[in-house]
């Protein structure tokens, strides 16, 4: 039997199995249990390096619907204290389009809206010294999935089967990039976005003497970066994210290669 929970515009589905886990994860225990999320966020010009597919009216559209998918998805793991760490203060629209995905007032379940103007890393790390532990989602994660997150967020079992939360895991992407990362040290560990950076935390993690695990997951390993991640979008996207991409771009193959085109 499936169940269907809605939010707003999107919705989440579960098997009955996975129902007993929502029902668990509603417990006063395992909300103790549960992490803060943030996403970083850069609302001026986002996304410049699909400005050959998309114009800019439509790349606030996607970082609008990406960033809602993404908010959707922790809301439906049972995430319930998100922060939006902002380099600049957020359009109203992207605002509303956050609180009305995630807020939820009666179960105590809401979003903060903070703005670092400094560089990504400088503003994350100054972030951490002031949180327990914390889940790191990037804002462009198209198609992750509530169990995705629930797997990122999951202790580690010592060798003597206690439980550790000091520990780092860390969910790559494609490129070498970090596209989740959960730090369970955020007083020792700093971020090192930007290129490999993957590498740079398994690194860090490492030198820190934290246990550090790898998630490997198809559907984290995707961020919207370059005109061909929109493919993606069309071939694996769901809701309105998938109907704006439908609506506007097309898939043409170039030298057995999918391609996005932006319909004329």
């Amino acid at each position: 039997m499936e169940y269907l929970f809605r939010f707003g515009k999107q919705s989440c589905s579960f098997s009955l199995p996975v129902l007993s886990v929502i029902i668990i994860f509603h417990s006063p225990v395992f909300l103790l249990m549960l992490p803060k999320v943030v996403i970083p966020l850069k609302p001026d010009n986002p996304k410049s390096r699909l400005s050959s597919v998309l114009s800019d009216a439509e790349r606030q559209t996607l970082l609008r619907l990406t960033l809602e998918h993404v908010v959707t998805v922790l809301k439906c793991a049972g995430i319930r204290d998100l922060d939006v760490l902002s380099k600049s203060p957020l359009p109203e629209t992207i605002e509303k389009s956050i609180r009305t995905s995630f807020d939820d007032y009666e179960n105590k379940r809401t979003v903060r809206i903070l703005t670092d103007e400094r560089d990504l890393n400088t503003a994350v790390n100054f972030y951490l010294k002031s949180s327990g532990p914390v889940l790191i989602v990037m804002a462009d994660l198209a198609l992750v999935r509530p169990e995705n997150v629930k797997k990122m967020i999951e202790p580690i079992q010592n060798p003597d089967e206690t439980k550790n939360e000091r520990f780092i895991r860390i969910a790559p992407g494609k490129g070498g990039g970090t596209n989740m990362i959960y730090i369970g040290a955020p007083d020792v560990f700093d971020v090192k976005y930007h290129g490999q950076s993957f590498r740079k935390h398994l690194d860090e993690a490492k030198t820190l003497n934290l246990p550090v695990e790898i998630y490997d997951s198809f559907y984290t390993s995707v961020d919207i970066d370059e005109p061909d991640d929109l493919t993606e979008i069309l071939i694996h996207g769901e809701g309105d994210l998938y109907q704006f991409a439908r609506d506007i771009l097309s898939i043409q193959e170039t030298n057995g290669r999918n391609k996005p085109e932006h319909k004329k």
